[in-house]
Order: C-alpha cells, then structure tokens, then sequence
C-alpha cells in the first residue's frame, strides 16, 4: 500500500514514524525509572519530563522534515519530473543545479544524463526531419490537388468511422452535423441505405455504385452520390457530387489509423492513445458559475496523439446583457463583437454535436462545464461525457508543490502562447490541448494509460480544483 503514496508523503511517514516512536522509547524509561524508585511525590516531575522531552521530540521532528521536505524531496520530484518530461516529450530543459544543490552528487549526475539525452534527440530530430521533409512535401501537394477536385470525398473504414474526408464534404454538412474524423458514419447518412448499398456492393464484381441518391441520417437531405468498396477490407468510399451543393474547396482531413481502432471498446478501459479528445475552452462575463453567462467558446480535436488542424470549434455567444469593462480589459471581448452571435442555447448544441462521442478536457474543467450544466433544462443538452483536466493531470506528474496554471504549463512543457491568443476561448483551448498532448507521454511512463487510470490519478488531487473554483 505504501507503494502508492507520493515520496513525500512517504517521508511525512517516517518522520512521523520515528518521532512517535522516539516519544514511546522516553516514555517508556520514565515509566520504568519512577516505579523503581516508588515515591509517588516524584510522579509530577517525572510527568513534567516527559512531557518536555514528547514536545521537543516533536518540534525537532517538524523542524527537519521540513527542512527534509524543503531541500531533499521536493528537489527529487523536481527532477525525477524534470528527467521523465524529458526521456518522453522532445523538451530538453536542463536539469536546475540550484534546486538540487543539497543532494550531492545526485544532481550534476542527473544533469548529465540529461545532457546526454537532449543532444541525442537533437541528433535523431535532425536525421527524421533530413528524410521526412520530402514526405511532407508530397502529401502537401496532394493535399492541394485532391482539395481542387470537385468532389466530396469521405472514406469510412471497416469499423464504419470516418478515416478521411475533404472539405468539399465538410462544407456540405457544416450546418447539419459537422464531419469528424472517427465518428460513424451513421450519424451523417441513413443507416439503412448504407447497409443495403454494402450489400449490393459485396455482390457486385465491379465494387462500385454510381448515380445513387444517399439521403443523410435524419433523411432531410439527398446527396447525389457513388460508393466504392476497397480492396483488402479497408472499407469503402461516398463520393458527393459537388454539382448539386455547391461544395467549395478546402484542405484534406485524414487519420488512416483510425480503421485500426475498435468502436466498441468500453472507453474506460480504453488506452489513452485510441480514444478521441474534444478540448475546449469559454470565455465568460466573469468569474461566477452562479451569476456569469459565457460569451465565447472555442475548441479542438484530438486524435491519434495530434491535433486535427481541419476540425476547429469557434464561436461568440450573445450572453443577452452588457459584458463588463473589467472582463473586456482581460479577454478584449466588447458588446458589439457578440449582438450578432447566437444565444448560448445554441451555441451549446452545436458544440455538443461537435464532441460527440469525445472525451472533453479542460483547464480547470468544472469552471467552464459549470455553465453548461446550469443551463441543462433550456438548452436540451446534457454533457455526460468523460472529463480529463490538465490541472489534475499536471499534479498527478510534478506534485502539488509547483504551480499548474496554464501560463506556468506551457512555460513548464516549452509551449509558446502567442500573446494575441491568450484569453481567447480558442486560443487557450489549443494551449491546452498542446499542453495535454505533451503530458500524454510523461503520463504513459508512470503507468496511467487507460482512461481509467487518468481518472484515478486526478482524483488524488481534486482539492486543488475545490479551493479555486469555491464561490
């Protein structure tokens, strides 16, 4: 059991441990002296002995655990979390000599290990990025290519999710139901349809469907369409005509690793690294739960370990009420950039059908979901997905003693947060979802690689959350 908690506690522990033990021992000898001696007027001084001797033991035991606490094991967590962050994130911060300087040889030996490992990162950074700049380069062209085509083209994999799509398809369900990589494709078009389209696709020896109609999951809109099933069970593809849509021409979104994956796993048990992440972030007319409206929200998607730059989640939201001076001077928010925004009602349920099916992470999640559960009964939606929060996960790798804003994170992990983008909802949602990305790893080496084992790891610090976001 003692395996579970952190170094200092553990320490906290064995001084207790001793100074308890140290009191008992001093205890014991007095008892022992006075019944040799058997003068019952000797009982109040040797009481007063030790009584001295029980409060010394104990404030000389305070006195060096915090001393011990102070310069030893804070400084080991320092660098065990400094050495972690860097054998499994591409941060090479070196190790600080100052923090260590009562450790001996501990310290310049850590720091030379980490020496070590920043140049060989460096060394094999250069050597990936020598032969993949040419791959880069040709994706970008086709890239280019297959966005000038006039068609919408979506490929669903054998797990019927969505593997790739291009823009010409996104902009023809952006006011239905925005595409998304690995969601199914059963929440765009009708489910029968497709499952007799794949029936007769399976019969046919040419593979392919042309000139269908594909009416969408609600059947409120036909797509003038042909399927082709792949080779290798990789799936199939919808081709849309762009003819009929007027579809314009956006960059590629794809994730070929998303076949792989099973849709049916039970999330919590789920690896980190196969689930997808929506995070998100508000801005509001102030720092109440209770009596503050939000004015902005802003997210992105995560999957397979990056950032989806084609799926983006951004909007103002008119809160119905002047925003206050003091909330524009820090988030540069005015009444007229939001009397032309849509009211909160639905904003939210676009954005809840932007992270369907997601995990949602926060900086300091219970602030911003906060407003969304308030307003449950009028909106008609209920936010009862997963939640991870870097604050939570951020304590869970350097301990308690640090800071965990969002600022001192992104410092912390090598982040840049461009100025202009800070207090922005979008801007702080991608901070965080970078943030998030970097820990992934660092959180993977100690073991937490389930959903369920993140969730167990930010329960032990919950009362950070408690104390910040008490009205």
């Amino acid at each position: 059991m003692i395996k579970r908690f952190s170094l200092r506690l553990r320490i906290l522990l064995f001084f207790a441990l001793l100074a308890l033990g140290s009191i008992l021992i001093i205890s014991l000898a007095l008892w022992i002296s006075y019944q040799r001696l058997a003068t019952p007027e000797l009982f109040s001084a040797f009481l007063n002995v030790g009584l001295i001797a029980g409060f010394g033991i104990l404030g000389l035991s305070v006195f060096i655990w915090l001393l011990f606490d102070e310069n030893i094991a804070k400084a080991i967590e320092h660098i065990a979390a400094n050495l972690r962050v860097g054998a499994h994130t591409d941060i090479t911060d070196d190790v600080d000599l100052k923090t260590g300087r009562y450790l001996g040889d501990l310290t310049p030996a850590a720091a030379a290990v980490s020496k070590r490992l920043s140049e060989a990162k460096y060394a094999t950074a250069e050597e990936i990025a020598r032969k993949t700049s040419q791959l880069e380069t040709e994706k970008q062209h086709l890239t280019k290519v297959l966005s000038e085509i006039p068609l919408g083209v979506i490929m669903v994999g054998e797990n019927d999710q969505i593997s790739l799509y291009d823009g010409q398809s996104a902009s023809a369900f952006e006011n239905y139901h925005p595409l998304a990589l690995g969601q199914p494709i059963t929440d765009y078009f009708c489910h029968e349809k497709l499952e007799e389209i794949q029936q007769q696709l399976r019969a046919e020896k040419s593979g392919t469907i042309k000139d269908l109609r594909l009416p969408s999951s609600d059947r409120s809109i036909d797509f003038e369409a042909s399927v082709r099933l792949l080779d290798d069970n990789l799936g199939y593809v919808i081709v849309l005509s762009a003819r009929d849509h007027g579809l314009a021409p956006r960059p590629l979104v794809f994730d070929f690793d998303i076949s792989e994956h099973l849709a049916n796993k039970q999330q919590a048990s789920c690896n980190l690294d196969d689930l997808c992440f929506v995070v998100f972030d508000t801005e509001t007319t102030g720092l109440s739960t209770k009596e503050d409206d939000v004015i902005q929200i802003g997210a992105v998607r995560l999957l397979n370990g990056q950032r989806i730059n084609g799926e983006v989640f951004n909007t103002y939201v008119n809160p119905g009420r002047p925003i206050p001076p003091a909330s524009t001077k820090i988030h540069h928010i005015n009444d007229d950039m939001v009397k032309e925004a849509p009211e909160f009602a639905i904003a939210t349920k676009k954005f809840h059908a932007f992270s369907n099916n997601a995990i949602l992470v926060a900086h300091n999640a219970p602030f911003d979901l906060a407003f969304f559960k308030r307003e449950e009964a009028q909106t008609s939606c209920e936010f009862h997905h997963p939640v991870l929060d870097t604050v939570l996960l951020s304590a869970a790798i350097y301990g308690q003693s640090v800071p965990h804003t969002l600022d001192a994170l992104a410092e912390r992990l090598n982040i840049t947060i461009e100025e202009s983008e800070r207090h922005t909802a979008l801007g702080d949602a991608i901070a965080t979802a970078d943030v998030f990305l970097h820990l992934l790893p660092i959180l993977k080496a100690q073991g937490i690689t389930t959903l369920k084992d993140a969730q167990n790891a930010m329960r032990k610090h919950q009362n950070l959350l408690s104390v910040q976001n008490a009205d």
